[in-house]
């Protein structure tokens, strides 16, 4: 069927792998979310101050974890995958190594803290603050160090830049509750009452332990609050933690489950089957009606009707997730449109929509960017402002929509929709042009880096029909061409986010990365093109057995190496960004569905080729 040999055995062994690894009889997906090693960190001392034994085959488990995630040459720990280390996360597992009951001589720490005191001790400022806080809670940094969050941040009005609902949806939950952190200032014991003699070893000073955070000039500014990023926020993560050597983040069942059902269905496989109404089914029960959350705040007339990243987190869908969704409930049947919870659900990513035409992730008009710069902050995550990878997802899902109501809307009962969608469509191109760097790429909040926002901005923009003669796009086509790899692949680092001269290089092709390459360029060339030829070469090259010890667990749930069939990819990048240069996240199915999407769509595009293909007129 295929002109590209192999391309259809290959996406029968990806589809046979991801079908093996979904929840039998749920019928939904949930793979890790792995991120450094401050959570499981973290994790440990949580149970120190609980004042929780951890049992001793779990010790070694976590001390296993530790030991084989360190970098050999320096001693250090990384926030990703093939980075230099982090300071910050060192001195953090550092501390929980030594609560698990590691000799500060043994090798491991020993080569910990050469790191740590090359790169200042523990008196460095630019410590993580959120680090600082561990660290004064067992007496190792006096609480003066940290930034103050006043407790009465809780009350200031809404016309206060600073109120609480100014802040992002991730850090409001952490927010609250590092008011009453800093309010009492606890310090708790630290296993064989070595409260106040752990870890001097890291001190450059001696005794001087006073370490300011910010410079005397901005003291002022101290009354304002702020934020970091927590582990505290969500106790649930202890319990579904228990029996694991890591810790992640949190759960991505719906966002696992819409993207494979969308690669099921790219790569032809049937929509009446029981996986895929079974996923369909178990979406549409998570799809968050209730009338509260705080997206309210800012679109107070707004219905719900939006689907969060986790099972039951109704306070906060997103509009990334939802548009998921939406698409793959498109894609699954057409006549969906209909519905009630299509209705509703494309309603509210619409009513979310930014001033500005783009989208933040979770609320509109979040996007004070002055909390950013206040002293409190080292994370620079304090606003949820537009982002180009989000309107690229929604736009690819608003004009599969738009394609779709024009064929099954036979009474004319999409008009209005229609029309709020094309409006919605022109503000969202208008956004994106004003957005696209120099280069003809554009950033990526949510996915690493100027490839994965290039990749959903040319999907989007194929979607409703945006012209391939419009510079926006063949620039954004020519950059994706630059970035390719020799060997075919694409492959981008973390550390773009900080050194915009290595935007779409710096790593290596991998699996992920070179899909979402691939079906940005298939969103405007036909697939004879060389550059596409290439990527799904390398996608068939590398696709393999899987070398996973388990998949799709979650909760203490495993699926064991014994019922797994088909082939998958394999990739040790990270290519998720939770916080930009703090916390990068490596999405376990990344690698498998975003490929089985990618060579689907070749496929499809392979058969259309060989039809009378009239280009649809750009639908605004």
């Amino acid at each position: 069927m295929d002109s590209c040999s192999g391309v259809s055995d290959a996406i029968q062994h990806a589809v046979d792998y991801l079908l093996s690894i979904q929840r039998p009889g749920e019928y939904f997906w949930c793979a890790e979310c792995e991120a450094d090693v401050t959570m499981t960190s973290e994790y440990v001392m949580l149970y120190q101050i609980l004042g929780l034994q951890l049992e001793d085959s779990k010790v070694q488990k976590l001390i296993k974890y530790f030991k084989e995630s360190q970098n050999p040459a320096d001693g250090s720990w990384s926030l990703a995958y093939g980075i230099d280390g982090d300071v910050s996360a060192t001195t953090e597992a550092y501390l929980a190594l030594t609560i698990l009951g590691v000799d500060a001589e043994d090798p491991v720490l020993r080569k910990a803290k050469s790191f740590i005191r090359s790169k200042g001790g523990l008196g460095l400022v630019h410590v993580q603050n959120f680090t600082r806080m561990n660290l004064a809670l067992f007496g190792l940094l006096p609480w003066e160090a940290v930034p103050l969050l006043p407790a009465e941040l809780i009350l200031l009005p809404s016309i206060i830049p600073f109120n609480l609902y100014n802040f992002p949806a991730w850090s409001r939950p952490i927010i609250v509750p590092l008011l009453v952190i800093n309010n009492h200032r606890p310090v708790y014991r630290l296993p064989n009452e070595k409260c106040y003699t752990m870890m001097d070893e890291l001190w450059l000073a001696g005794t001087n332990r006073y370490v300011p955070y910010v410079p005397p000039l901005r003291q002022a500014l101290l009354k304002h609050g702020a934020s970091w990023k927590s582990f505290f926020c969500v106790m649930e993560h202890v319990l579904r933690g228990y029996e694991k050597i890591r810790i992640q983040g949190c759960p991505s069942p719906v966002w696992d489950t819409s993207l494979a059902t969308i690669a099921l269905l790219d790569c032809g496989y049937n929509p009446r089957e029981r996986e895929i109404e079974g996923a369909i089914r178990w979406m549409l029960d998570r799809q968050c009606l209730v009338e509260y959350g705080d997206w309210q705040v800012h679109r107070p007339s707004l219905e719900s009707g939006g689907w969060s990243f986790e099972y039951f987190n109704t306070w906060y869908p997103d509009v990334d997730d939802s548009a998921a969704v939406l698409v793959s409930l498109f894609k699954h049947d057409p006549k969906s449109i209909h519905s009630s919870n299509v209705q509703r659900g494309l309603k509210w990513v619409i009513g979310m929509q930014n001033t500005d035409g783009g989208w933040g992730a979770f609320e509109a008009e979040t996007n004070k960017r002055l909390l950013d710069e206040i002293p409190f902050s080292d994370a620079n995550s304090l606003c949820d402002p537009s982002f180009a990878d989000l309107a690229g997802h929604i736009l690819e899902m608003l004009g599969i929509y738009l394609q779709i109501s024009e064929k099954y809307d036979h009474n004319g009962s999409h008009q209005c929709l229609r029309a709020e969608v094309r409006s919605c469509i022109s503000r969202a191109v208008k956004y994106l042009r004003d957005s696209q760097e120099l280069q003809g790429s554009w950033y990526g909040r949510w996915g690493v880096n100027y490839i994965n926002g290039t990749s959903g901005s040319l999907c989007g923009l194929g979607s409703i029909g945006f012209p391939k003669s419009d510079l926006m796009v063949s620039r954004a086509i020519e950059w994706l061409k630059d970035c390719q790899n020799d060997d075919g692949g694409w492959g981008e680092s973390v550390v773009t986010y900080r050194d915009k001269s290595m935007m779409g290089k710096g790593i290596g092709s991998i699996p992920s990365q070179t899909a979402w390459a691939v079906m940005g360029l298939l969103a405007y060339l036909p697939p004879e093109d060389q550059s596409i030829k290439r990527g799904v070469m390398w996608l068939l090259h590398n696709l393999g057995p899987s070398t996973k010890s388990c998949e799709g667990y979650e909760g203490g749930y495993k699926i064991p190496v014994s019922s797994r069939t088909g082939m998958t990819w394999t990739e040790n990048h990270f290519t998720g960004t939770g916080y930009p240069n703090h916390l990068f996240i490596k999405y376990h199915l990344y690698s498998h569905y975003f490929p089985m999407m990618a060579l689907g769509r070749y496929s499809q595009s392979l058969s259309a080729a060989r039809k009378t293909k009239v280009e649809h007129p750009y639908r605004i």
